[in-house]
């Protein structure tokens, strides 16, 4: 069964393998790889394999190359596209070259800064991020269905619930909203160890309309791996103290990293997830088949697993607990207002079917065709955008902070103090970007 035909069966339980193709110069990784599809396809429980794009920032064979020599073994294959290392023609491209060969389901992620590449640290792009990605990737399609192209990309997106403050994970759950609208047709989670944030992602999903299948990524963490990712020194990946403790003091070998896993497999399938998502095995399939096959053995008796590795997080915080509600968000009527205004004004400027277009069009091709008027509309246009993309983002910020701290009396005057703060900073760059270009 392809990928998103069990992912969308809402009675069954998909299974993905995430793969690392790794660099071709300085290892063989791409031999064992290889060599763990092969494995994985004559298993037959693994729906798909996952293959990520150059993780943590480090050069890697690029996914749609491996993928191709991977469907070419009667499996399916979930390739990663990041938004570091292209511009949005790139990734565009890339979405284009999938189609081509036959890929169709496609992970789409902001991605970690970037690494050392050739002699130094290589320039992050990020022309778009996930939510802009996922958009673009929805319109492409249409626009190949319209011109009878046979276009049929499946797209999903990342949310990590390991976030253990309530601003980031407001923050965190807001774009996951935005990821949805944005046209994810599938979530899968980033990697963690915490039962209880496990249970927080899958009930906030539950929670909202048209939520798509979400995966839980189950992660082969050995001792050593488990001794690094609790030093937050991995992008996007941190043990917190208090799950390292309770969660990973009695993992000693490998053999209670496969018990741990198979664990956490059961918990994650207890609780409603639409299947797993395996990650940290790069060699042997037998790892994988091994943890699959005691996950069964567990699976009748997830709940009291669930208690097992169900750490105290303090101070920490978790949706719907205690205190903390969901949190949900609406425009205040002066914010919806503007939001109107903004949108007709856009739909009047900017939209090739406005009346005003021809004229605009006229104006735009005077301006341009002199250097003083390049220079008229260079020095109007940066300050604009200085005041849009570093004070508008400030206010947005400073309102969800608000909306977090309803209830904290001292909060709202620390945000209104930021906002102030942000605000003038914003003045003063747009005044020195006026005196040198200006």
């Amino acid at each position: 069964m392809d990928f998103r035909t069990a992912i969308n069966d809402r009675e069954g339980f998909t299974l993905t393998l995430e793969l690392v193709p790794g660099n071709l110069v300085k290892s063989k990784s791409l031999e064992h790889t290889v060599g763990m599809v092969k494995d994985c396809a004559a298993d037959g429980r693994i729906n798909a394999v996952s293959i990520t794009d150059n993780p943590g920032g480090n050069p890697a064979l690029l996914p749609e190359a491996l993928g191709h020599t991977i469907t070419e073994m009667d499996m399916d294959v979930i390739v990663h596209m990041a938004c570091r290392d292209a511009n949005r023609t790139g990734l565009e491209s890339r979405a284009m070259q999938l189609m081509y060969l036959g890929i169709h389901n496609i992970l789409a992620l902001s991605g970690d800064y970037t690494d050392q590449g050739f002699s130094g640290l290589a320039a992050p792009v990020f022309d778009l991020d996930s939510v802009s990605l996922l958009c673009m990737l929805r319109k492409l399609n249409k626009k190949a269905r319209s011109n009878d192209y046979p276009a049929n990309l499946f797209t999903g997106c990342a949310v990590s619930p390991f976030k253990y403050s309530e601003e980031e994970s407001f923050l965190q759950y807001r774009k996951l909203d935005h990821k949805i609208h944005a046209g994810a047709s599938f979530i899968i989670t980033q990697l963690g160890f915490d039962v209880h944030k496990f249970k927080e992602c899958i009930e906030y999903c539950r929670g909202r309309d048209n939520c798509p299948p979400i995966l839980g990524s189950l992660y082969f963490a050995t001792p050593g791996a488990a001794r690094v990712l609790s030093g937050n020194t991995v992008p996007g990946a941190r043990i917190e103290p208090h799950i390292y403790e309770k969660v990973f003091s009695r993992v000693k070998t490998v053999e209670d990293s496969k018990e741990l896993a198979a664990k956490l497999g059961a918990v994650i399938k207890g609780l409603g997830y639409g299947g797993i998502h395996i990650g940290g095995i790069h060699k042997k399939y037998s790892t994988v088949a091994a943890i699959l096959d005691k996950m069964e053995v567990y699976s009748k008796d997830w709940e009291d697993i669930y208690k097992e590795l169900g750490a105290d997080g303090g101070n920490k915080y978790y949706l719907n607990q205690g205190n903390h509600p969901i949190p949900t968000y609406s425009r205040s009527a002066p914010v919806a207002a503007a939001f109107t205004i903004y949108d007709f004004l856009h739909s009047l400027i900017f939209s090739f079917n406005s009346f005003l277009a021809p004229l605009l069009k006229r104006m735009a091709k005077i301006l341009d065709s002199s250097w003083l008027g390049r220079k008229f509309m260079f020095t109007v246009e940066e300050p604009a955008k200085n005041y849009y993309l570093i004070v508008m983002p400030a206010e947005t910020v400073c309102w969800a902070r608000l909306v977090i701290f309803a209830r904290n009396l001292s909060a709202p005057s620390t945000c209104v103090t930021a906002h102030v703060a942000e605000v003038l900073t914003g003045i003063a760059k747009c005044i020195k970007t006026v005196i040198v270009y200006g």
